[in-house]
């Protein structure tokens, strides 16, 4: 299957060629004010585009099965986004992963339900990431 709009493969990898630190909410990681930034004109020039997708952290809910990379996200019946990623964290007790989510109408959805294998639907929401210890306690203890 394909998204005809954006002219890629559903294996949800897409984006990795046109993938930007704001798409990815790594802004932090580059700077527009050095001026030998590669990416400063690019930046610029998106001006006030709203972004079309950006990707996003995601958990579903504890005891609930891990849905494979690339399945598609669900906010009703339309389709919000795509799994990149998703594992069974013992840490967190429950299934988490990453997500391209697509905008609609400049809004992003905060809750979808995930597609399984087995064509039934798992609940899962936006979370932010890292998905633990953000203040990096544990890694200090």
């Amino acid at each position: 299957l394909s998204r005809p709009d954006e002219g890629k493969s559903d294996s949800g990898m897409e984006g990795l060629c046109d993938s930007t630190t704001t798409k990815v909410c790594m802004d932090w990681a580059g700077s527009s004010s050095k001026p030998a930034c590669l990416g400063k004109r690019a930046r610029e020039g998106r001006g006030e585009n709203p972004l079309g997708r950006s990707l996003v952290g995601s958990a579903f809910g504890r005891g609930a099965p891990a849905p494979e990379p690339g399945a598609p996200l669900f906010d009703g019946e339309r389709i919000a986004g795509r799994l990149t990623s998703c594992v069974d964290s013992v840490t967190e007790g429950r299934a988490i992963g990453l997500a391209w989510s697509y905008a609609e109408a400049g809004a992003f959805s905060t809750a979808f339900e995930a597609r399984l294998s087995s064509g039934a639907r798992v609940r899962g929401a936006v979370v932010p990431t890292p998905f633990y210890d953000p203040k990096g306690v544990r890694l200090r203890a």
